[in-house]
Order: C-alpha cells, then sequence, then structure tokens
C-alpha cells in the first residue's frame, strides 16, 4: 500500500467512524423523549439509490402494493409513475453543494415536516439506513435498515461495498466494524434477503425485529420451451470485479470447445465494461457474445435463455437470479450468501462451490447438451422462484410485517379499506 494509500485509508476511517458514532449518538437521545402513541399518517418515507430500472420493480413495487399507505421515496430520480410512490428528488444543484447523499438527506428532512410519515427505511447501511436513523430518532418514528447485500455491507466495515469512501478504506478495518455494529444495532427492524443474513445480524447482537423479505418478481406469460430460446447463456449484473463477468466469458471460451456456436448476452453497466469488450474481441467471441448494457427489458432477455450463470463473489438473495429462475432460465451460480435458500443442486440448478471455469462449464455443458435435463430444472426453476418471491407473496409480507411494526409504536394497526381488501 502507497502512501497515498494509506492516507487515504486513515482519512476514511476517521470520517466513518466519527459518522458512525454520531449516529449512533444521536440515536441515544430518541429514548429521553419518545412517548409511545402517535396518529398515523398511513405513509413511510424511502431513501435509495437505483441502479437500475429493475432493481426498483423488484424492491418498490411490493412496498407500493402492500397496503401500509402511500412510499414517500427520497432518490436520484423518478424511475418510473407508480401509483402510491411519491418522488423527492433533489436538484442537480444540490447534489454538488451538498453531495448525494447530503441533498437526499436534507430533502429527506423537508419531507419529514411536510408529510410526517410513520416511518423511515433506508437502502444499504451507508448512507440511505444512516439517515432513516438520524431521521426516525428527530422524528419520533422507527428506523428500518433494509440490508440488500448480506454480509458485504457490514464486514471490515464495509470496505468491499460499491461506495467511493468505503472503497477508499482498502482493506477491513476493526474499528470502522465496530463502529457499524453498534448503529445497526438501533434499528426498530432490519429486513435481510435470505437466512445466512440473518444469522449474521443475530450474531452481532440484533435483538430488534429482524425480516426475511426478498425483492420481488412479476413473470408474466407461459413457459418457453428449449426451442423458442435462442440464447445458451445470460449474465445480468453490475459488470464489477465482485460479480466475476470475466469467468462469465471465460466458461463461454470453454463451452466454445465442444457446444458450436454457443451464443451468449451480458446485461449490466460498471467499471469492467470495456475491459470485457476486450476480452471478447481477444477470444473471438464478437459474433457469440453481446454485451448489451443497461436494459429496460431484461424479463423477454431471460424468457430467450436457457441457462442463468452468476460466478460472483457474494450475494444476498440476487434479483437477477429470481427472475431468471422464474422465467424458466436454470441457474448456475455461485455457492454464496442466500443463493443456496432457492436453488437446489439435484432439482432447480447448480451451486457451484469454487468460482473456476471448469466448474461452471461442467454443469452448464450438462444442461445444454442434455435437452429433457434442462426442461425439467426450468420448469422446477419457474415454480419455485415464484412460490418464493411472486410480487403477491412479498406484499403480503411487507404488509405485515411494516403494520406489526408501525402499530407497536403508533398503538393503532392500520385497517384496510373495502376496495384494498378486495384487492
Amino acid at each position: 500500500m502507497n502512501v497515498a494509500a494509506i492516507l487515504l485509508r486513515i482519512i476514511a476511517v476517521s470520517v466513518l467512524t466519527l459518522i458512525y458514532c454520531s449516529v449512533y449518538l444521536i440515536s441515544l437521545l430518541r429514548p429521553a423523549w419518545r412517548k409511545r402513541g402517535f396518529r398515523r399518517q398511513d405513509r413511510i418515507l424511502v431513501i435509495g439509490t437505483f441502479h437500475n430500472p429493475n432493481w426498483f420493480q423488484s424492491h418498490i413495487v411490493p412496498l407500493a402494493k402492500c397496503r401500509i399507505g402511500q412510499v414517500i421515496l427520497v432518490c436520484d430520480e423518478p424511475v418510473f409513475q407508480l401509483e402510491n410512490v411519491h418522488y423527492i428528488c433533489p436538484p442537480k444543484i444540490a447534489n454538488r453543494l451538498l453531495t448525494r447523499a447530503g441533498a437526499k438527506f436534507f430533502y429527506a428532512v423537508a419531507a419529514s415536516v411536510r408529510y410526517r410519515p410513520d416511518m423511515y427505511m433506508g437502502y444499504h447501511i451507508f448512507p440511505g439506513a444512516i439517515s432513516a436513523l438520524v431521521l426516525g430518532s428527530i422524528f419520533n418514528r422507527p428506523a428500518c435498515y433494509q440490508d440488500t447485500s448480506g454480509p458485504l455491507e457490514l464486514a471490515g466495515g464495509g470496505w468491499k461495498a460499491e461506495n467511493r469512501l468505503l472503497v477508499a478504506l482498502g482493506g477491513p478495518s476493526k474499528l470502522v466494524e465496530w463502529a457499524v455494529f453498534t448503529v445497526v444495532r438501533r434499528f426498530d427492524m432490519i429486513v435481510v434477503r435470505g437466512r445466512s443474513a440473518k444469522q449474521y445480524i443475530e450474531d452481532i447482537g440484533c435483538r430488534n425485529m429482524l425480516s426475511i423479505i426478498t425483492g420481488s418478481i412479476d413473470v408474466k406469460g407461459e413457459w418457453y420451451n428449449w426451442d423458442q430460446r435462442d440464447i445458451d447463456l445470460i449474465f445480468v449484473g453490475r459488470l464489477i470485479k465482485a460479480k466475476n463477468p470475466a469467468v462469465f466469458l471465460a466458461t463461454v471460451v470453454e463451452l466454445n470447445r465442444n457446444i458450436p456456436n454457443i451464443r451468449a448476452v451480458m446485461i449490466g453497466e460498471g467499471p469492467d465494461m470495456a475491459e470485457l469488450a476486450g476480452l471478447c474481441t481477444e477470444h473471438g467471441l464478437n459474433g457469440q457474445v453481446e454485451l448489451l448494457g443497461q436494459r429496460n427489458d431484461v424479463m423477454a432477455w431471460y424468457q430467450r435463455a436457457k441457462v442463468f450463470v452468476l460466478p460472483s463473489a457474494w450475494e444476498g438473495v440476487s434479483i437477477a437470479m429470481l427472475e431468471a429462475m422464474a422465467s424458466g432460465c436454470v441457474p448456475v451460480v455461485s455457492k454464496v450468501g442466500d443463493l443456496g435458500d432457492l436453488v437446489v443442486p439435484g432439482k432447480n440448478g447448480y451451486l457451484i462451490d469454487e468460482i473456476k471455469t471448469e466448474s461452471f462449464s461442467k454443469h452448464t455443458a450438462r444442461l445444454l447438451q442434455d435437452q429433457a435435463h434442462w426442461a425439467e430444472y426450468s420448469r422446477q426453476a419457474r415454480l419455485d422462484a415464484m412460490n418464493y418471491s411472486g410480487l403477491t407473496a412479498v406484499a403480503d409480507k411487507w404488509h405485515h410485517d411494516l403494520n406489526r411494526l408501525i402499530a407497536g409504536q403508533s398503538g393503532k394497526v392500520r385497517k384496510l379499506s373495502d376496495t384494498e381488501q378486495e384487492k
């Protein structure tokens, strides 16, 4: 580590520790003035950053449909219009003056004064969730942290997360980790994506409400058979080292030796895009692998693909994987995070113990060379994904848990209107 990197790490550790300790102290003030019982407004305020519309669709749509009230969404820009969602997006000048995180926080304060939401929710611990905790402490409301990436956001202080300040750590920090664990224990509710993430949160001493709620999927249409699918492999995700997109390309190269005319697509954007394009040229894959960038029609591509390959080094429960499975695309994925909550080897896909090209190509080849085997797994993958994370099931889970949390603070359970009950 050079001198510049060391100085950057010292600054990052100092700043993050100061921020987390300040947030913790602010949260301690809440019990001093908190009184049980407040007038419910049937509104929740959510702070987040949405890299793509599919992520928004998966996470915000079930909140909007969970019959808990209006969602006031503080984010960078509107994604698409949705019933029960009210956008609050700071202008560019505010982002330049205050930083994006700072602008969201101050606009969320203004929204809190105007709308008096019943609770606050933040995606990712830094900065969305800690902003929600501060606001909850100031305005005497419960705060919820959505841990979308499992231990990645917290372990070692979160140095592997995709945030410039966290990346500046350059490696794990025990001090920052201790500070962030202290803050996490102050949330009234924590939402994780799977069982291992829940166990991790419990192990760091969280004793408040802890729920497993995945993102939702809403796949329409019938199952598509082998002959209707003209793409062999598909990768969907951020083009970053943690997702190992280069391993996906290496898998295509390996398969190409025994299965002629392999066709693959990669959907997503990220800092590794140029490197991946170079690898395609180097291995002569330009006619077989398409780098499609960000897309709004991902579901249509899933329905054209046979196998979903995700050689990621970390995951919660991947929304991309859930959508792929619900479209009948068989998963061949790393055995990391909570992917094993849904992928059952020998039934609906394959979990790969080691992130090696040989392992991914071996199991992918078996699926591509045996249509009956692929069809059996494809149908089961679709059924399991819809039962696990269908839109209605996830919205119902949100309604139950959020209503329980807010009622515990306000003393009032929200009753559904006749129209909502019919829905």
